[in-house]
């Protein structure tokens, strides 16, 4: 008993001697505790590299002198190794968010956001990716990519109107706009009885054509609908939206569709969308906002 006394008489007196005569006490430093998931969007030639920070603390990077969680993302490729280095602007990695890495002229970048990506180049062959907390060196996730690795090709913007300024550039018959007290649409279409606006958007050297659109009725009886139409021609048509006296969606408002369109809408200069109201009288009313266009390069 004397003999543990004693002892713990002296780790005790050593602490105090390390507080009172050398003024600290040495405390191992916390690494940052991230949940990172690290992939490669597909499988090819080349890719880009998503890092997803799922869930943990927030990392800063290339912040040297920031107070906590310094991060680093390293890709070691047959070239030797080599730091990302994020895009003007971009410090924080929190959780819940995305990063790319991309190459750009043979210097690997960082980036959150997926639509700068359209022109980048990928991270080609065998790769492994580090994130590394710099401040205690320590590796918080790693990741290999033995071969492969493919460009993810993002869908691009063909068409879009808001009709925000009004209706120009369309085929009209019978329409004029409509203000709806929403952030999310503000001024819209709205078309009365047989109206209709139509427009061609060249899809040339592009497939995968998607079409989306903000589309609402209202006061409809019997066979009245609104319908959205698209054409190879302009001269024929298919039908691939309707809505009509008794659906859901006919309640005066707004509602938000995204089509995948065959492929006679692909790499076509004369790819034709119309929007029509028919069967309706004075008083019935249908309505259009946010039309966008898209397709992936051929």
């Amino acid at each position: 008993m004397s003999v543990i006394l004693i002892t713990s008489l002296v780790v005790i007196i050593t602490g105090i001697f390390l507080v009172t005569i050398l003024g600290m006490v040495v405390v191992p430093q916390k690494s940052a505790l991230i949940a990172i998931d690290i992939t490669d969007p597909e499988i090819g030639n080349k890719g880009f590299i998503r890092i997803c920070n799922q869930g943990g603390e927030t990392g800063c990077l290339n912040q040297t002198g920031h107070e906590d969680n310094q991060i680093g993302i390293y890709l070691d490729t047959a070239s030797g190794s080599h730091r990302a280095l994020p895009v003007l602007g971009l410090h924080l990695f929190s959780p819940g968010s995305t990063l790319y890495v991309y190459n750009s002229a043979g210097t690997y970048k960082i980036t959150n956001d997926i639509t700068s990506l359209i022109t980048a180049e990928g991270v080609e062959g065998p790769v492994t990716v580090r994130v590394v907390d710099e401040k205690t060196n320590v590796l918080i996730a790693e990741w290999k990519r033995t071969s492969g690795g493919v460009l993810s090709v993002l869908p691009r913007t063909l068409f879009s109107d808001t009709f925000d300024t009004g209706i120009s550039g369309w085929i009209t018959n019978e329409v004029t706009t409509k203000s709806f007290d929403s952030p999310k649409y503000g001024i819209c279409v709205k078309m009365k009885k047989g109206g209709w606006i139509q427009k061609t958007v060249s899809t040339a050297g592009y497939d995968t054509i998607n079409v989306s659109f903000a589309l609402g009725t209202s006061y409809f009886e019997g066979s009245e609908a609104v319908q959205v139409q698209w054409s190879s021609n302009g001269a024929s048509w298919t039908v691939f939206k309707t809505i009509e006296h008794g659906d859901t969606d006919e309640d005066g408002q707004l509602h938000d569709f995204t089509y995948s369109l065959p492929d006679g809408a692909s790499n076509n200069p004369n790819f034709t969308l119309k929007f029509m109201i028919y069967g309706a009288d004075l008083t019935d009313y249908g309505y259009v906002d946010n039309v966008v266009v898209s397709g992936i390069p051929m």
